[in-house]
């Protein structure tokens, strides 16, 4: 009898490092139970009261975890709750693994994200690619109190919410906006990064035009991390008169600032392109050195005021040259400016 429970313990470790791997994806963890017991049947090890698993970056908490050896499945009765160093915390009434340890099934989940942004959903899925799957959720920015009825402020209903944690991203499927409980919009797809992060590729938020000189229309840009330094937005600008391409590229550099700004409009039937560029840039070099510029390129032919820039009579292109030495500044300066104004003779009537 010793020695079977011996052999029982054995599993019941065994069982406890490929459970801790499956949800930290760690061999460096500890685990803490009021109580450590294996069934008379001796197929079954049971761990309850305040149970904690500890690994490198996520905690799990559980009322009851039972394995059962005979169909290798782990059973954990909560209320669960798991914290990661990712700022995001799981719970959930209950929970079941698979035989083979890389599904985790669990129900009554509630998902909360930097704090701030939660998810409540029927079921979650979660496999060992870096996925989580909810299932019927509803997710909110807006702070829900037990006590009220009331729907929040505003929410998404979403058949499926997929949770990628390598690309730190939300797809939500089949989802629908509402707005104080009544629906507003429904898309069946949405990707948007992941609450907390502060820089990701995909589109930004669209904005209405209404221009005296181009019209009425809708600008859509869509925002490109290149690296940490360094990004770029390509927006499409669609009115009832035009189609204009604008682009932003910033860069943010170790001793140098980079803007370059461009809107270009195709001319299919003179088979040309008009628009403008303008490369905007602060360098600092050693002895106290530093190098500024200011440029504009356009097409001669068509104003700077047909793209809405800012409405003058000429642009200034510019180049400095600054020293700083001694609490003063020695500058060098050049400057080139070109007319706006429409030539003499072309004045229209």
């Amino acid at each position: 009898m010793k020695l079977l429970k011996n052999i029982s313990i054995i599993y019941f470790f065994i069982l406890i490092i490929s459970f801790s791997n499956l949800l930290f994806a760690s061999n460096n963890f500890n685990l803490i139970a009021d109580q450590i017991s294996i069934s008379d049947e001796g197929d079954k090890i049971i761990a309850q009261g305040n149970v904690k698993i500890y690994s490198s970056n996520k905690v799990l908490n559980a009322e009851k975890i039972i394995y059962n050896n005979s169909n290798y499945l782990v059973q954990v009765y909560g209320p669960i709750k798991i914290i990661d160093d990712n700022n995001i915390t799981i719970t959930a009434d209950y929970s079941l693994v698979s035989k083979d340890l890389k599904k985790i099934i669990s129900s009554g989940v509630k998902a909360l994200f930097e704090d701030y942004f939660k998810i409540t959903s029927e079921e979650i899925k979660y496999n060992s690619g870096g996925k989580t799957k909810f299932k019927n959720s509803i997710g909110t920015s807006c702070k829900i109190c037990s006590e009220d009825t009331s729907p929040p402020l505003w929410n998404i209903k979403s058949k499926l919410i997929v949770h990628d944690q390598d690309n730190k991203t939300l797809i939500f499927k089949n989802a629908l906006l509402e707005i104080g409980g009544i629906p507003v919009f429904y898309t069946p797809y949405l990707k948007t990064p992941q609450p907390g992060v502060k820089r990701a590729s995909g589109f930004l938020t669209p904005s209405i035009i209404s221009s005296d000189i181009n019209g009425y229309g809708i600008k859509q840009p869509y925002f490109i991390v290149l690296n940490n330094n360094s990004d770029l937005t390509v927006s499409l600008f669609k009115t009832n008169q035009t189609i204009l391409f604008e682009t932003e590229y910033r860069a943010n550099l170790k001793n140098e600032n980079i803007n370059i700004k461009s809107t270009l409009e195709p001319n299919i039937t003179n088979k040309k392109i008009n628009g403008f560029i303008n490369v905007k840039g602060e360098k600092i070099y050693p002895e106290s050195f530093n190098l500024e510029y200011d440029f504009t390129l356009f097409d001669k032919k068509k104003s700077l005021i047909s793209y809405d820039h800012e409405i003058t009579d000429y642009v200034s292109n510019y180049l400095a040259i600054n020293k700083f030495e001694n609490n003063k500044k020695k500058t060098f300066e050049t400057f080139y400016y070109q007319s706006l104004r429409t030539p003499v003779g072309e004045e229209p009537i």
